[in-house]
């Protein structure tokens, strides 16, 4: 959710949000069947919205252009993570991108 700004479904085709399904089936070992996928789709659909409204009351998100963004103070704090994550665990087989989607898997 963090690393793609996905803070509010409205398209449950969009890219970014089939791919945080898809993670999330695989991830957690479900069976890849269509009545699963639905469920999974229901779900992630109801915790992002729910999440970023609570997120928005303390503060972490922003509505911007009406659009849930991350609020200043989290952007900075969430690439500060980031750079610390890459530097302290990226090896010769490991490439920043690959620390930042294992990253971004667990903080969803």
């Amino acid at each position: 959710m963090h690393t793609t700004d996905l803070y509010e479904v409205t398209n449950l085709d969009g890219a970014g949000f089939s791919k945080l399904v898809d993670l999330f089936i695989t991830a957690s070992e479900l069976p890849k069947t269509s009545a699963v996928r639905e469920i999974v789709v229901e779900k992630c659909q109801a915790l992002i919205n729910t999440s970023s409204k609570s997120w928005g009351r303390e503060g972490v998100v922003e509505r911007k252009l009406d659009v849930w963004r991350k609020s200043a103070r989290f952007q900075a704090l969430w690439d500060a993570e980031v750079e610390k994550l890459k530097r302290s665990k990226t090896s010769p087989e490991q490439t920043p991108s690959d620390v930042e989607s294992r990253y971004s898997l667990n903080m969803s």
